[in-house]
């Protein structure tokens, strides 16, 4: 194994550990400053771990909402399940309206629908019209895979503008 990636290895192991003993001795803002440390992926990763050994609702206050809305679609299904049962209604607004609209739909799609309702109703009626199309669409199906955002360009751009 390459001797960088032995490092980042080891050196996500010692975090975790770390993050598992500042939780046992109730030094939330110091476990937080910890995760902090890595990418909105290995972060998932951690929560996830801890989530297994912690209390769920610990675990998910760690982190400040905009870097949540990073590492939520990096969660398994089962997590964002849990998540989503136990954080307010408006925290959940928060991720959804802060989430990529692909990143939303993908998570979305893989909730329970009595979830996802619940989610649709609290969300405005031309945004739910759109999401609802998005999730009619058969899993990787060119309709499933595309995303309303794009970038218009001009022909008399120049290539710095575009």
């Amino acid at each position: 194994m390459d001797n960088s990636i032995q490092d980042m290895d080891e050196t996500f192991e010692y975090s975790e550990e770390k993050i598992f003993s500042l939780l046992e001795e109730k030094k939330y803002f110091q476990c937080r400053d910890e995760l902090l440390k890595f990418n909105a992926v290995d972060i998932a990763e951690m929560l996830e771990d801890v989530m297994r050994e912690y209390d769920m609702q610990k675990a998910v206050v760690l982190l400040p909402k905009d870097v949540s809305v990073e590492v939520f679609p990096n969660m398994d299904v089962d997590n964002q399940v849990e998540i989503i049962n136990i954080i307010t209604d408006p925290e959940i607004q928060y991720i959804l309206d802060e989430l990529d609209f692909d990143d939303m739909i993908d998570v979305l799609e893989e909730l329970p629908a009595n979830l996802v309702d619940k989610i649709l109703e609290k969300t405005p009626k031309n945004e739910r019209r759109q999401i609802n199309t998005f999730l009619r669409y058969k899993e990787n199906s060119a309709g499933s895979l595309m995303t309303p955002d794009y970038i218009e360009l001009r022909k008399d751009m120049t290539t710095k503008e575009a």
